[in-house]
Formats: C-alpha cells, structure tokens, sequence
C-alpha cells in the first residue's frame, strides 16, 4: 500500500481486534520504503532503495511511503489501519492543521499465505483490492483541518477457502470480498481503516481428472456418431 501523501517518518500501521490485542506501529515483516509525491520508490543513483531512515524526520517532507510484508492477525473481528496515531509529535511540522492527504494506492492485500488457489482457480477472489486507488480530495471552499479531510474505511468478509489438486493435497487460503467509504468528520485524524471479519461459511475447490475409461467412452461414442450419420 503507497501513501504518497504522508512520510515513512510520519505514517504508522495499528492493529487492534475485539479480544483485546492493540499493536501500534506494527514491525516484524512489515516494511517501509520512501517515495516520492508520485508514490514512486525513491533510489539512490546505484538504483538501491532509500533507507526509510533518515538524520532529520523532516528530509522526508513532501514524501510518500509504501508499505510491504506481511502481519498476524488472530481470526477474530478486528482491523488495521494506516495514520499517524503513532508519531503524533511529529504532527504539528508535516500537518500543522492535520490536514493529511490519504490518497492511497493498494498494490497488493490478501489474507493467508498460499498461492494454490489463485493459481489454479481462474476467478478465485484472493486479491480483490489489487492495483486499486483511492484519491483524497476537496472542494475549493473547504477548509483545510483534520475535521474536515477525507478518511478510508474498507469493510471486508473473509472467506476460508480449501483448494484440493488432484493428487489430494490440500492448501489453505482465503478469499474475501471489501467494499469501502469516504468518511469525513468521523476521525480528527485522517486515516485508512481496513475492518475485516471472517465468515463463518466456508469453501472448498476440489480438482478431479476424468478417467481413461470415459474418455474410451466418449470417442466409442463419437466414432459411432460418425458411423451413423455416414450410413
């Protein structure tokens, strides 16, 4: 997900789900990269990526930031979320009226870590969000303030979803469908909010070969078409 609005300095990724569990600016596997205002990786002139860190917090303003990796998230109700809950000190010199633009970019979100089902399953919603965007912006006479500037909530069911091949190994994946909101005036910070819960239906996708017995079946049948329509 690119934010190019809001510095790798500034933005954080918060966690929290019903039973209790509250992660604020979650590390681990999950990673920052400067961008430009363009949501664009910045590199140095040997092509290698910028490190997210830098002397000063504010070398990054006028930046973006992408965020990549993975997170644990407990199979509960919950939500993660994308502001600067995290670094509110740093607040009053990138977004003195917190007015932060969320425009946003998702690359790439889905839930679990096998490949099998969407590559195997033409149509399988395991990455349903891909390359979407979502552009933050006014009119003219509104004034520029938290209150005011647009927040994202993204709703999303997800599915538990088994995919058998047809030597009977069995993947566990999900797919999930999301729907999503402008919010204004609900948060005095913007953010991007992604509520997820898990459905309590799941599917399977079972892959099965017909055998050579049919297959004989069909060309006896096809030869003996021939054979009538010929006299």
């Amino acid at each position: 997900i690119t934010t190019p609005h809001v510095p790798c300095a500034v933005l954080s990724v918060d966690a929290q789900d019903i039973m209790g569990t509250h992660i604020v600016d979650v590390g681990g596997k999950l990673h920052k990269s400067r961008t430009d205002s363009q949501g664009i990786i910045k590199r140095d002139s040997l092509g290698r990526v910028l490190p997210e860190a830098t002397p000063s917090p504010m070398d990054q303003k006028g930046e973006g930031c992408n965020v990549h990796g993975t997170m644990i998230v407990k199979m509960v109700p919950g939500n993660f979320h994308l502001s600067a809950h995290a670094h509110g000190e740093l607040l009053p010199a990138f977004f003195p009226n917190l007015d932060m633009n969320v425009t946003h970019f998702v690359h790439d979100l889905s839930f679990g870590t096998s490949d099998e089902l969407s590559l195997n399953v033409e149509g399988a919603a395991t990455n349903p969000l891909k390359n979407s965007r979502r552009f933050a912006f006014l009119p003219d006479n509104v004034p520029l303030s938290g209150e005011f500037m647009v927040s994202y909530e993204y709703y999303i069911k997800v599915v538990p979803t088994q995919y058998v091949n047809s030597r009977g190994e069995k993947f566990d994946s999900f797919q999930y469908v999301a729907n999503s909101n402008d919010v204004v005036g609900r948060y005095r910070l913007p953010a991007i909010y992604f509520r997820y819960e898990l459905s309590p239906i799941s599917v399977r996708f079972t892959q099965t070969r017909k055998s050579f017995s049919h297959f004989l079946v069909q060309i006896c049948a096809i030869v003996g078409g021939v054979f009538t329509v010929l006299g």
